[in-house]
Order: structure tokens, then C-alpha cells, then sequence
């Protein structure tokens, strides 16, 4: 669906305080896109050049979702979110890839990069795992020199080493912009951004004409938002989205070779739907919407997993290449 949408998130209500004529609003634009990483491979996301003398490059997931077992769920289901605070990125060993392996230079790129604390001379934290009260994860927690794609440079950042997936479904580092977010806090307390809000558009990499995303720290991107009609609405604490981004969905237009379009979910009930930016080209819905989708299309699913594909390739439905 995503070749034909395209979305500017703008998830905080901008307050501008009262500036003087000569003192302007601060806010940084950093790139969403392919980063090219050490393995020769590209992954996209918001680029992280930590440590020296050599630096590492690591792309993040801009993520404001939040995780809970289900035993928490249970136990919190009428408290108030957790949301991603903090950073989280992946390390040598630690993070699984398809093919249920842990290592070699196509799983540091599925993982977005992998950061090696033994390299980095600008380390000066021992890692000690520990809980952190915001997000309630263990991982192992360390410090070292990070350089943002705008040249802004954050001494001795603290972030988190991952252990182990928490959501298998975003298999890259996060950059936490929850409600406490601790980056977007360093950044204001640093006087690079005016305000702790921010907005994410996560561009097209599937059109013929691929656009890059940005993420705006502190504001949002003007040339983004259209003439007309906007919409600002709050997070939606439901525990079945994480990200807190809920829309409905009306209908599915569909056009053939002939050129005829056709509405798939004609005569069915609006859908709810959960807006989870990682994996902002992937649609997965109940099987009664996909039965009118598979029919127009002609084609068969393959039979092995009903259909689908694996978690690390999001449950994709596989169709016969004959179909």
C-alpha cells in the first residue's frame, strides 16, 4: 500500500515559546534513507556514527512504540503505556537473522549494523545490564561519542546493547522518541532543538522514483505538509498497537492490466488498522480481506505455512510463481 500513500507523522503538538526578533526556533533534519555500512551493504534509517578513532556506522528505527509481555499486559492493563524512552541498538552476537543465524555481514546488515564495544577507543562505560525504569527492558547500557548525519555531536550518549528482540518485527536498532524520549531531552538540554517534539516522513523506496524520509527533531519539514486539510490526532492507548497510530481503512482500490479498478473490500466493514512505521511497506490484514485481493489478482497461495512466510520476513503471504 505504500506506493500509494505517503505519510507525514507529527507526533507532538508544536508549543513555540515567545523568541526575540533575533532568536529563532532550533530544530535538525536528519536524512531517512539507505545508509551504506561497514559490511558494504545498505540499510535504511537515521544514520549513528559512534565512536573513534574509527567510526561505526549504525542505522536506527525511529520508534515511539511500546513493549509488554503478555503477563504485563495483563498486570498493566489500566496503567498508562510504557513507551520507548531510550536507545537500543544491536551488537555481535546478540541479534537473529533469517536462517536463525546471529552473525556474518548480511545479518549486521539486516540488523541495520552492529556495534562493537572491544573497537571503539572513545568507549569509557563498563556495560552493566540493568533495567532502566522507562521502558522496563535489560540490556547492557554503555556510553560512547555519537555523531549525527548534520555533523551534531553527542559526547558519551548513553544507549542499550539488545540481548534479545523485544519485538520481532523491527529487527533494526530504535531510536527511543516516546513521551520521555532521553535523546530528544540531550538534544534540547544541548540547545540543538527548541522543542522536544518531532515528526517523522519515512519517504518511498518502492516507486520507480524512490524519495528519502527525513526525521525533524525539535519541529517538522513545511515543504511536507500539503495545502488543505490536515489532520492532528492524539496516541490511542490500545495494547494491540504498540505504536499508538490507529487509522480505518474504507476501502482497497485494485487496477488490472486492462486499466479498470476495482474496489476489493466492497460490501465489507470498515477496518482498524495499526500505522507501525518500521515496516511502513507491508500490509498484513484477516484473511476475509485478502480472499477479494487474491480473486481480483489470480493468483494461488503457495501451501507451505498456509501461504505465509516466515516472522523474519513479516509473515508475507507467498503466492505460486505460476499463479
Amino acid at each position: 500500500m505504500s506506493s500509494f500513500f505517503s505519510y507525514l507523522l507529527s507526533f507532538f503538538t508544536l508549543i513555540w515559546p515567545a523568541y526575540s526578533a533575533t532568536c529563532r526556533p532550533k530544530a535538525l533534519n536528519l536524512p531517512y534513507k539507505s545508509q551504506r555500512l561497514v559490511t558494504n551493504g545498505e540499510a535504511r534509517g537515521v544514520l549513528w556514527q559512534i565512536g573513534g578513532p574509527t567510526t561505526q556506522n549504525i542505522t536506527l528505527m525511529p520508534s515511539a512504540s511500546v513493549y509488554q509481555s503478555t503477563e504485563q499486559q495483563e498486570k498493566n492493563a489500566h496503567k498508562e503505556f510504557r513507551w520507548y524512552n531510550d536507545t537500543y541498538l544491536w551488537t555481535p552476537g546478540q541479534g537473529f537473522c533469517p536462517d536463525w543465524t546471529d552473525e556474518g555481514p548480511s545479518c549486521a546488515t539486516y540488523l541495520g549494523g552492529l556495534y562493537d564495544r572491544s573497537i571503539s577507543q572513545t568507549e569509557r562505560d563498563t556495560a552493566n545490564m540493568v533495567a532502566h525504569t522507562f521502558d522496563d527492558t535489560i540490556s547492557n547500557w554503555t556510553k560512547d561519542d555519537i555523531t549525527l548525519q548534520d555533523n551534531t555531536i553527542l559526547p558519551q550518549y548513553e544507549f542499550a546493547l539488545r540481548t534479545f528482540a523485544s519485538n520481532t518485527f523491527v529487527h533494526k536498532g530504535e531510536l527511543g522518541l516516546g513521551r520521555s524520549s532521553t535523546f530528544l531531552k540531550t538534544l534540547s538540554d544541548n540547545k540543538n532543538i527548541s522543542s522536544k517534539s518531532y515528526s517523522f516522513f519515512w519517504g518511498n523506496e518502492v516507486t520507480s522514483e524512490p524519495r528519502d524520509g527525513s526525521l525533524t527533531l525539535g519541529g517538522y519539514d513545511q515543504t511536507l505538509v500539503a495545502e488543505g486539510a490536515n489532520l492532528t490526532a492524539k496516541f490511542t492507548d490500545d495494547v494491540r498497537c504498540k505504536e499508538g497510530i490507529i487509522v480505518t481503512l474504507t476501502s482497497l482500490g485494485l487496477q488490472t492490466n486492462g486499466g479498470t479498478t476495482q474496489d476489493a473490500w466492497e460490501g465489507l466493514p470498515d477496518l482498524r488498522v495499526c500505522v507501525i512505521a518500521a515496516t511502513s511497506n507491508i500490509m498484513t490484514i484477516p484473511v476475509e480481506y485478502w480472499d477479494p485481493i487474491q480473486t481480483i489478482m489470480g493468483v494461488e497461495r503457495y501451501p507451505y505455512r498456509n501461504g505465509t512466510a516466515v516472522t523474519h520476513y513479516y509473515n508475507t503471504t507467498l503466492i505460486k510463481p505460476t499463479s
